[in-house]
């Protein structure tokens, strides 16, 4: 940039960073690309002939937060300064990687700290249950509820307990080939079976009987379509909560195999409260980042974790591949997508559909 804090040059780099055209970048001011670089330049004008860092948010044009780590240096001839070169390095997966090492030492011991009375409170309170439940003459109803409210928010606290441990111990994938279609239809079944006042719809691949193989790890797919389903199920009966009688709950899940047979796309759509508009989608797959009053924000953050494992993706919102999807409908509330890369082996795609007994080759037998 020039002395006047005009940008003059800007490398590709640089352009792929700021998420601008470089045509747009230079002629103008670094403060109105990089809103908070002021004080920074204003460190390295003090000092010259040394270099001034800092880090820099930067909010992109798709609502991605992303974190620089500046470093400004001063061009001086004689006493005269000519302008500044800055230089800035993207160091948003480094700080997630450490805020996710951290929280992860912190879910552990938190784990470890909750978990060992869970169970003898569990075991007493059925002990009471069964002991002194009938003997209670003296309101034996609020002895009987006092006695399922400890059980049930024990209940509660476990199962909190087993996504701080999920978080801090998360295994790495075991890659196996199995049905992703078969597999993801039985997962939704037991969804339906618990929750028979949501429609839960599937379409896409998953409304067809024809077996889908891929390589990934089964559990870890499962626990991921789980958590997306569960959190579907809870923004409805949230906004069910919020406006009593209003439009029944439906979750549609769409599986859809994309034209290169590289990816598969598994689309949660529902029509419950939605996603926070105040919140960058970034920002809610980070842990502890939650709304709901018994979350522990710890869901979509495993789901991501999974998906970087499988090397694939997590998408928040609609985006032009799900818009492109002939099956998905908006249906007015969240739309989360997992993206499974369909894995290659010895130059073939490891997924392909079983054969049929009309596809197998005729054998005649000779007698």
């Amino acid at each position: 940039m020039d002395h006047a804090g005009q940008v003059t040059l800007a490398n590709t780099s640089a352009v792929q960073l700021l998420d601008q055209e470089k045509n747009v970048l230079t002629g103008r001011s670094l403060e109105s690309i990089l809103p908070g670089i002021s004080e920074l330049l204003a460190t390295a004008q003090a000092k010259p002939g040394k270099m001034a860092q800092g880090e820099i948010p930067y909010l992109q044009r798709n609502g991605q937060k992303r974190f620089f780590l500046v470093r400004v240096g001063v061009d001086m001839m004689g006493e005269e300064e000519r302008g500044a070169v800055i230089t800035f390095d993207d160091m948003t997966d480094l700080q997630s990687a450490q805020r996710k090492a951290a929280w992860a030492d912190v879910a552990r011991r938190i784990a470890h700290e909750i978990k060992n009375p869970l169970t003898p409170i569990m075991l007493s309170a059925e002990r009471l249950k069964r002991k002194y439940g009938k003997e209670v003459q003296t309101d034996p109803q609020i002895f009987a509820q006092c006695i399922e409210t400890i059980m049930r928010h024990v209940g509660d606290i476990g199962r909190m307990v087993n996504e701080f441990s999920a978080f801090a111990r998360m295994p790495e994938p075991v890659m196996q080939v199995y049905d992703f279609n078969e597999d993801t239809r039985e997962t939704l079944a037991l969804q339906r079976e618990a929750h028979g006042d949501i429609d839960i719809r599937l379409k896409g691949l998953l409304s067809l009987k024809t077996p889908v193989m891929i390589m990934a790890d089964a559990q870890q797919i499962r626990q991921a379509m789980t958590n997306l389903v569960q959190n579907a199920i809870d923004s409805i009966h949230g906004r069910i909560q919020d406006i009593p009688g209003s439009t029944p709950g439906r979750i549609d899940v769409t599986a859809h195999i994309d034209k290169e047979n590289t990816q598969i796309t598994c689309v949660i759509a529902d029509n419950g409260r939605g996603l926070p508009k105040d919140i960058a989608p970034s920002q809610l797959m980070e842990p502890y980042v939650t709304r709901r009053e018994k979350g522990t924000g710890l869901g979509l953050a495993i789901v991501k974790k999974i998906m970087q494992d499988h090397k694939g993706n997590l998408v928040l919102g609609v985006d032009d591949t799900i818009k492109g999807i002939s099956d998905w409908e908006d249906l007015g509330g969240a739309t989360i997508s997992l993206v499974i890369p369909i894995q290659a082996q010895d130059n073939q795609l490891t997924m392909t559909t079983r054969p049929t007994p009309e596809t197998l080759p005729k054998v005649q037998a000779i007698g």
